[in-house]
């Protein structure tokens, strides 16, 4: 890791010396908007909360299969997965649990109101469709309610803004991999539209991990359809419609580890999201009026048949969920000090549930009847600017659960940039809430007496902008302290209030143009975690982590260098009795990319993952990719 460092240090030394040239692009444009930090469109050098964006451009470059494998170059990110493509994946934002953050895409919730913790499974979200990504960190309940505890990460997909266009890609490479999109968009007066149809399939490789003896291969296959589209329906009114559907099968294996295979477990799964958006403007465009209905449904079902070895095992389960919002939000452009966003929110979902199963002890059946529950919430926000160096943002929220009672959240984040020497002081502090999941509520393991999880948290820190903007550099202190965490008692066999935890730490990200076409980018994170009730580290969330990323481009060639080291962290192996607490080894992976536009219209490319063929583990037990090679095109007319 030393030697990685010592080399990006000897590449950023000399930048003073070169980064000055007139026609050079920066790095960062403080004039960028993003919308997820604030409800409202807002340049990201104003804003006090925690952002990272990855832009279109990135996720060009970068060139990933999966939305997973590029959130794990966010600073304050952990990303595990339970073996290859398509096998269960967890993010852990700031050492929260991973149902603490809320995932959307165009606005609308994807988390799984029926899963445990109502979290959501990065597993199956392609980029191919994604125009850019922005993450924020830290309790964002004032803004987005419940789940919202850890932080947010939203999703925006592309919308037409040209003449009819149609794109064609494809890949194939290691693990008999081979993946497919088509895209077709358009701009016109008053109307634009985008469509995207991708399909992936992998053969894969055990996800209980080859080096334990395990050799069945455990294949994914995914087909995913996504459209966005925008009427403008008169000078002050337009209409937004967006949907993404997701049908899945993959193949499972028991546990991780020495016989974990498993070659008859499967599920399957349908993810449907629909967004309706309405906007009115009024008074000159100084009140602007969003209504907005979005639905979700998401459905998985497990199949374990029976086999030679197993005659007379057999286990099938399924799940269903579904998720009605409704938002009425009013944008007020009350004067230059002051922008309100303001509005009211209802929510409600519903979910069920069946599990059955046969074995020599005979048959057993758990059903889980459809429950439901709702939360009504009013939220309202003040975003204040005083002399254009003090911003101040304020707000204020409070949810009305219809099980455990109302919560009120709120959240200060203030700006101040010093004089001229670009340099930008922010803090944040803020509280949240996370409501019980209707599994922990309704299952034969809930309880209905459960209290919402809640977090006090703030963070301070800087960023700094130097030489036009060539050069930025930013550091920041976090704090987060999570009380009534709901965990299994395995000791009275349901879900408890019994758990508190706080984590803490830094968060360092420079990235620089040494030259027009050379872009550098390093960040580190040190997360220290403290599970109060087990006085032990949370589980699965690396102490350090850090990352280099170099992108170089020259005439139609582009190459693009990432580096992802990941520190040591606990996990729990569950093959001993009792479960004992290990520490999972530190790792670096390299991964290459390169690209060549042939012409204006074809593009090829090839791509390295685990260049040194790194043995590494996310999850203990669990297989992870060794060295994988890719190559595919672009057709663009």
């Amino acid at each position: 890791m030393k030697k990685y460092i010592t080399l990006l240090l000897t590449i950023l030394l000399p930048i003073p010396l070169f980064s000055q040239q007139e026609n050079e692009m920066p790095v960062y444009s403080g004039d960028e908007l993003v919308i997820t930090a604030t409800r409202i469109e807002m340049p990201q050098r104003s804003i006090g909360r925690s952002v990272s964006v990855i832009s279109s451009s990135e996720l060009e470059n970068l060139k990933k299969i999966s939305v997973s494998d590029i959130l794990r170059n966010i600073p304050g990110l952990n990303v595990t997965q339970n073996g290859g493509t398509g096998q269960p994946t967890s993010l852990f934002m700031r050492g929260a649990k991973s149902g603490h953050t809320l995932v959307m895409i165009d606005g609308i919730e994807m988390n799984d109101p029926i899963s445990p913790g109502r979290s959501f499974d990065f597993a199956h979200l392609l980029p191919d469709a994604i125009e850019r990504i922005e993450i924020i960190k830290g309790p964002q309940s004032t803004l987005y309610g419940s789940d919202a505890i850890g932080g947010v990460i939203n999703i925006i997909s592309k919308k037409g803004i040209k003449k009819p266009s149609f794109l064609i890609s494809g890949e194939s490479g290691s693990y008999g991999t081979y993946k497919e999109n088509i895209q077709t968009s358009a701009a016109y007066n008053n109307f634009n539209y985008n469509l995207s149809l991708s399909r992936l399939d992998t053969k894969g490789f055990s996800a209980a991990g080859e080096k334990y003896g395990n050799q069945e291969k455990d294949g994914y296959g995914s087909t995913s359809l996504s459209g966005k589209t925008e009427i403008n329906l008169s000078k002050i009114s337009s209409f937004n419609l967006m949907f993404h559907y997701i049908n899945t099968k993959t193949d499972l294996d028991n546990t991780g580890g020495t016989f974990g295979d498993d070659p008859n477990y499967t599920t399957r799964g349908k993810q449907f999201y629909l967004k309706n958006q309405l906007s009115i403007d009024t008074f000159s465009k100084k009140w602007t009026q969003i209504y907005s209905f979005s639905f979700m449904n998401n459905k998985r079902d497990y199949l374990n048949e029976k086999d030679i070895d197993h005659p007379d095992d057999f286990i099938e389960s399924n799940y269903n969920s579904r998720l009605y919002k409704f938002d009425f939000q009013n944008n007020v452009f009350a004067n230059e000090m002051n922008t309100l966003a303001f509005g009211l929110e209802y929510e409600k979902e519903k979910g069920d549930s069946r599990y059955y199963s046969e074995s020599t002890w005979g048959p057993y059946e758990a059903v889980f009847p459809s429950n439901e529950a709702d939360i009504l919430a009013l939220y309202l926000h003040d975003n204040m600017n005083i002399n254009n160096s003090f911003l101040p943002t304020l707000g204020i929220r409070f949810d009305r659960h219809n099980k455990y009672g109302s919560s009120a959240t709120f959240h200060i984040a203030p700006v101040y940039f010093i004089g001229r020497s670009n340099t930008k002081l922010r803090a944040s502090i803020a509280t949240g809430f996370k409501a019980p999941s209707l599994y922990q509520l309704y299952s034969q393991y809930g309880d209905e007496a459960l209290k919402p999880e809640k977090v006090k948290s703030f963070d301070i820190g800087f960023e700094q902008y130097l030489y036009k903007d060539i050069v930025s550099f930013s550091a920041e202190y976090f704090y987060n302290d999570f009380s009534n965490l709901i965990d299994f008692e395995s000791n009275l066999f349901k879900y408890v209030n019994l758990g508190s935890a706080s984590t803490n730490g830094i968060e360092i990200e420079t990235a620089a143009r040494p030259l027009k076409n050379l872009y550098l980018k390093l960040y580190y994170t040190h997360l220290n975690t403290d599970d109060k009730a087990a006085k032990e580290k949370l589980l699965r969330r690396a102490k350090n982590t850090a990352g280099i990323t170099a992108n170089y481009f020259f005439k139609e060639l582009n190459f693009n260098l990432n580096f992802l080291f990941v520190g040591k962290r606990d996990d729990m192996d569950y093959s001993i009795l009792p479960p004992q607490r290990i520490t999972l080894k530190e790792y670096t992976k390299i991964n290459l990319t390169a690209s060549h536009n042939i012409t204006k219209s074809a593009q090829i490319f090839g791509r390295i993952e685990n260049l040194t063929n790194q043995d590494y583990e996310d999850v203990l037990g669990f297989g992870t990719p060794k060295r994988s090679f890719y190559f595919g095109f672009k057709l663009n007319y």
